[in-house]
């Protein structure tokens, strides 16, 4: 039986609300936002497969969609998810009663932008099991997405220093299945989402202004694509107060 290590706050008996990191990421780059949930939620952040403390796995959706619906009770469990993990949020919408999806890709939607992202991720891939860890890191982080987040040395550091305690191999094997280039577009919401991007991001500020008028759109101040981090307080409002005003 396939085992998530995972990190709860609030109370059990309170409505769930689960938490997917991104890509590199772990269950500990949310305690920043617990604070802000778990009066009102049953905070639940997972280490994703081949992350943290998490085994890899070669199903990784399948083995999600199945721990999220554990969770399941009275009503369905809303889903908070960065990056990757706001990817895997949208291809559960049927499984939560929200998503809020921050700088997540809503997906590609031509064969050729998906075979040129294929081919980036295998490069990424390559890097992982050649390079030093450090200086993985250190190109990584020197993406353009990440040119505010960079900016902030103490915050880039602390954050690096949790991913050097990855494995290589298994994320390598993670961003080849879960790469951009391998998911479906979403054209379909089929329960209410929020698409949250920093003001300072401008690709997602561009991807997330042509989406469907259905779905909530807002912008975080003092932030880039790494939101959660860059502005965390400003993030966890901005969606407490969209969760208030939902009345779906």
């Amino acid at each position: 039986m396939f085992e998530f290590s995972k990190l709860t706050h609030g109370d059990p008996r309170s409505p769930p609300l689960i938490f997917l990191h991104g890509f590199m990421g772990s269950k500990e780059d949310w305690k920043e936002m617990f604070e802000s949930f778990e009066s009102r939620f049953y905070c639940i952040a997972f280490d994703l497969p081949g992350h943290g403390s998490t085994p890899y796995c070669d199903e990784m959706m399948s083995v999600l969609k199945k721990e999220i619906q554990k969770y399941e009770g009275i009503a369905k469990p809303a889903i908070i998810g960065y990056s990757m993990g706001g990817r895997i949020a949208l291809r559960s919408q049927h499984l939560a009663s929200k998503i809020a999806i921050i700088s997540g890709h809503p997906g590609l939607k031509s064969k050729k932008e998906k075979e040129e992202r294929r081919k980036s991720d295998e490069i990424w891939c390559e890097k992982l099991l050649t390079l030093p860890f450090d200086l993985f890191f250190a190109e990584w982080y020197a993406q353009p997405i990440f040119q505010t987040f960079s900016r902030n040395g103490p915050l880039m550091q602390l954050i690096i220093k949790r991913r050097m305690k990855q494995n290589p191999h298994h994320l390598s094997h993670v961003l080849r299945q879960m790469s951009l280039g391998n998911q479906p577009r979403i054209t379909r919401y089929r329960c209410p989402c929020l698409f949250l991007y920093g003001e300072e991001d401008w690709k997602y500020r561009e991807i997330y202004n042509k989406l469907p008028k259905t779905v909530g759109v807002a912008g975080i101040k003092n932030s880039g694509h790494a939101i959660h981090f860059e502005n965390p307080q400003e993030c966890a409002k901005k969606i407490l107060n969209w969760m208030r005003d939902d009345n779906t």
